[in-house]
Formats: structure tokens, C-alpha cells, sequence
């Protein structure tokens, strides 16, 4: 079984991460786990982490015979997204039977009003 690779890139390097109908190929829940916490890993805090999967059926699981197919439980995503360490977490159904989350990092983003006494004055650093 092939592990899924760990990033690259500093912790808290991105701002938002996507993963669109790939955590299916992940070779176990443990490995999709684990890509969840790389994904965690690699926001900065205040950071956006997008997603959608598919849910299983028969023609979905037929299309991957031969492939790399994990079907993810859709009663899952909420608590494994927060254990990988997210927060504000959000898991949708729709009806076309796509399962969606949007979550955000632990730490919030500083507001406006704080990068702007931190950093002087945003009107005047963009008029310069």
C-alpha cells in the first residue's frame, strides 16, 4: 500500500486548501486522515480548507474497479475534519449525492483593524 505523500511546504503557509473528488484514492481512512492533517497542517491560521467526494454507489465504486477507491462514510467528515485539526467545520449533502466541507483553521485570521494598527494605516500604505 502506497502512503499518501506528506507536503513540501511550511506549516501555515496557505491561506486555502481544495481537495476536489480526490480523498476517495487515498489508499485507507487512515491515509485520508492523514492528508486531512497535511491539509491542516500547511493553513495558516484563519485558513480555508474547500472539498467535495463522492458518495458511494454502484456505478461510482464500478468506474474505480481497477483504480484505488476508499468510499469515505458521510456521517465522518465532521469529526475527522476537527480531529486533523480544523475548527468551524461545515459537511453538506446535496441532492446529486456530492458531500461538500468547509472548514477553517484553529486561529482567526487578525481582523482589519488589527493588520492595520500593526502595520500603519492600510488607506495610506495603498495611497503610496
Amino acid at each position: 500500500m502506497q502512503m499518501a505523500p506528506t507536503f513540501p511546504f511550511p506549516n501555515g503557509r496557505y491561506r486555502a486548501a481544495l481537495s476536489f473528488t480526490m480523498l476517495h484514492h487515498a489508499p485507507s481512512a487512515a491515509e485520508q486522515d492523514r492528508l486531512l492533517a497535511e491539509l491542516a497542517r500547511v493553513l495558516r491560521p484563519g485558513g480555508v480548507l474547500a472539498g467535495v467526494d463522492s458518495l458511494e454507489t454502484p456505478e461510482l465504486r464500478e468506474l474505480h474497479v481497477g483504480d484505488m477507491y476508499v468510499p469515505i462514510d458521510p456521517e465522518g467528515p465532521p469529526d475527522r475534519l476537527s480531529t486533523a485539526g480544523l475548527t468551524d467545520v461545515r459537511v453538506e449533502v446535496n441532492p446529486y449525492g456530492l458531500r461538500s466541507w468547509v472548514t477553517a483553521s484553529s486561529a482567526p485570521l487578525p481582523s482589519a483593524h488589527q493588520r492595520t494598527a500593526s502595520s500603519g494605516s492600510l488607506r495610506s500604505s495603498q495611497s503610496r
